[in-house]
């Protein structure tokens, strides 16, 4: 098997995908240039050794579309992870690195069945989309898993791919059997990473090519060429049958998403985020744009639930249901540029990026007063709250920044701390903040008296992390309807130092 390949009935967004990649799986002189200049380009620091952050920056400066880039981007993870055992390392920690060893990477040897692992983890991608949701492709149905309903409505779509662990799938019975075999942990969903290792389990099991191939037990640069009977010999490569009906794929994930964004964006929303909070009227511009993009998954509606879902699913780019930081730093960067432009967008993000961490922690915070859970990820019951807390946090950050630094909104004077002669000098430019203890702040001796309650450690000078608590902390000694909302993101326990009963505010429920 020197390659993997799809007939006309796969959608145009996976042939796009595919036929980007597929000279660089080429055993050719023509493919070895191309390879060579592809794992030099991606070896960023020249180690011989790349990581999948480097090799997702490699995929999009090859694909030249960003769009298509985050339509399979929750496959690239398992390609990866295939890829990188396929040469064995010698267990020594590499030069500079953590721990780490070179299975912890990718090297060149392992390139080019690399390049092939991204072709059929994306196809792979494309049946879990076509199934996800109750309609074709990814849409505001979605929520990057599959319950047994949604299984057995959309398990049909599926005969489109030749894949072993989808041939039996021609009842009711033998879809829910199969269904319980990549149900892994029993949780009553299907997560792609759930559906992509039973896919490759049942090719290996099954002996097939595809599954030799999966496996790893194969020198990464030598890979015979297998033609099988019944099937397009293109290049001797894997070939979906001819006779697959047309699937339903990934290509309406993002609807484009252009249009969907212009759609969101002229959204007319509640004056009030949440019921809880009125932004400033004189709010930076940057600001009232950035709440224009979130508050839309903020708010309690249908058509915001729909929108929350197909958010997350982008925001949760490995499929396991869980956003780190990292991931939602990232979602906030990808919507930012997305609504406005690149540089504009990018401009957005930069300036209120420190509020996004305050906001991330409120929604964790708020998962373990709910359930309990202290990990470090936030769900999607928690992600209607972290966009709430997203435009509030990003609105102390501008109130902050009418002290820090002298000017209207965030800018390059701001260094995110305040002295107390900033402080006593510029208060008075928190007028219709929206928050209750900035309009307490009558007189500078009221100021005065504010400064030292928020620096704790009384060294003269105020964060923006002490700034958020002395106002969610005033908030909920003034029982405000954003008290209420913020309570929930405070550590709470009682004088026993045991966890607070106190009732949270509803969030959505896992779907």
């Amino acid at each position: 098997m020197d390659n993997f390949a799809l007939n006309s009935s796969a959608s145009t967004s996976l042939k796009d995908f595919v036929d980007v990649l597929i000279p660089y799986g080429n055993k050719t002189h023509e493919g070895t240039k191309l390879r060579r200049e592809g794992f030099s380009k991606a070896d960023t620091n020249a180690t011989g050794q790349v990581s999948l952050a480097e090799m997702e920056s490699f995929i999009l400066s090859i694909l030249k579309d960003e769009e298509l880039f985050r339509l399979y981007r929750p496959s690239f993870r398992q390609a990866f992870n295939n890829a990188k055992l396929l040469q064995k390392s010698n267990g020594k920690t590499l030069k500079g690195a953590k721990g780490a060893t070179s299975d912890d990477y990718v090297s060149f040897p392992e390139f080019r069945v690399f390049t092939i692992y991204l072709q059929i983890y994306a196809a792979m991608f494309d049946i879990f989309c076509s199934v996800d949701g109750k309609d074709a492709g990814v849409n505001s149905g979605d929520d990057a898993r599959i319950s047994l309903d949604e299984f057995l409505r959309g398990y049909q779509a599926a005969h489109g791919y030749d894949f072993n662990g989808l041939s039996q799938l021609s009842a009711e019975d033998t879809a829910i059997k199969t269904f319980d075999k990549i149900d892994s942990n029993d949780g009553g969903f299907v997560l792609f990473s759930e559906l992509s290792e039973y896919l490759k389990q049942e090719e290996i099991k099954g002996k097939t090519d595809l599954g030799t191939l999966l496996s790893g037990n194969i020198k990464p640069t030598v890979l015979p060429g297998v033609s099988r009977k019944g099937r397009r010999d293109i290049s001797s490569r894997k070939t979906i049958s001819k006779n697959s009906p047309s699937v339903a794929s990934v290509t309406s994930r993002v609807g484009r998403s252009s249009k969907a964004s212009s759609k969101k964006l002229q959204m007319i929303m509640p004056v009030t985020i949440s019921g809880a909070y009125t932004p400033s009227i004189n709010a930076s511009k940057e600001f009232k744009a950035l709440v224009k993009s979130f508050q839309p998954y903020a708010e309690k509606t249908p058509a915001c639930l729909a929108l929350r879902k197909v958010a997350f699913s982008s925001c949760d780019n490995n499929g396991t249901g869980q956003c780190s930081f990292a991931e939602v730093d990232s979602f906030v960067n990808s919507v930012l540029r997305q609504d406005y432009s690149p540089l504009k967008g990018s401009k957005i993000f930069k300036a209120f990026r420190p509020s996004y961490i305050v906001a991330y922690n409120g929604a964790k915070n708020f998962k373990k007063n709910a359930s309990g859970n202290d990990d470090d990820y936030i769900g999607f019951s928690e992600f209607r709250i972290f966009n709430v807390y997203l435009c509030v946090y990003a609105g102390m950050l501008d109130s902050f920044s009418r002290v820090d630094g002298g000017g209207t909104g965030v800018d390059s004077n701001d260094d995110r701390r305040v002295e107390i002669a900033e402080w006593i000098d510029r208060y008075s430019k928190f007028d219709s903040s929206g928050f209750t203890a900035l309009q307490t702040l009558g007189n500078s001796d009221d100021a005065l008296s504010a400064f030292k309650v928020m620096d704790v450690d009384d060294h003269g000078i105020v964060s923006f992390s002490e700034f958020c608590e002395w106002i969610a902390a005033a908030e909920v000694a003034e029982s405000t309807a954003l008290g209420g909302l913020l309570e929930g993101s405070i550590q709470m326990t009682n004088t026993k130092g045991e966890a607070s009963s106190q009732e949270l505010p509803p969030q959505d429920m896992p779907v």
